[in-house]
């Protein structure tokens, strides 16, 4: 297609060596200039609806010129579109993934006294003799994620509690046998 409109430059045009072609083609190249240069003015004011009736290489030409500035344009809006979504997906993931371990959290109940608010380990019964936990399980609710936060220590404490009932029961055991 581009062919025709590449083919004639005026280098091949204004050559000397060939006596009756090069005054046609150049006087062809110089109306396909101004045509095309027509063909522009009218692009910009009625946007290609005369552009049919120009000639037919001029109007291939310039339709691939515009047609590939427009696929740039294309490719860079979408370029910035998967950016924005490479960019906002992993936070979707996390909160995803996140979002049902909150969910598994707070709906158990506490094994000591049955409540939602808080788990065996934050439980104000449980502790009632730390100044940190309340005694009112409303005053529990309210702090939910209080308790959460100095779990460590009292995760320790059940831990070590449960290692030293395992070894009484396996001394216990071995007291029996």
């Amino acid at each position: 297609t581009q062919s025709n409109g590449t083919n004639t430059p005026p280098e091949q045009n204004g050559q000397s060596h060939r006596p009756s072609p090069p005054p046609q083609s150049s006087s062809r190249h110089q109306q396909q200039q101004q045509q095309q240069q027509q063909q522009q003015q009218q692009q910009q004011q009625q946007q290609q609806q005369q552009s049919q009736q120009q000639q037919h290489q001029s109007q291939q030409y310039h339709q691939q010129q515009q047609s590939h500035h427009r696929h740039k344009q294309y490719h860079q809006s979408d370029s910035i579109q998967f950016q924005q979504q490479n960019g906002f997906h992993p936070q979707q993931r996390q909160n995803q993934t996140s979002y049902p371990q909150q969910q598994h959290m707070k709906p158990k109940a506490c094994y000591t006294c049955g409540d939602l608010g808080h788990l065996a380990f934050a439980c104000p019964e449980q502790y009632s003799s730390d100044s940190n936990y309340p005694h009112n399980t409303r005053d529990g609710y309210k702090l939910d994620y209080r308790p959460r936060q100095s779990t460590p220590t009292n995760l320790q404490q059940q831990q070590q509690r449960q290692m030293r009932s395992n070894s009484n029961s396996k001394t216990k055991v071995r007291d029996n046998s």
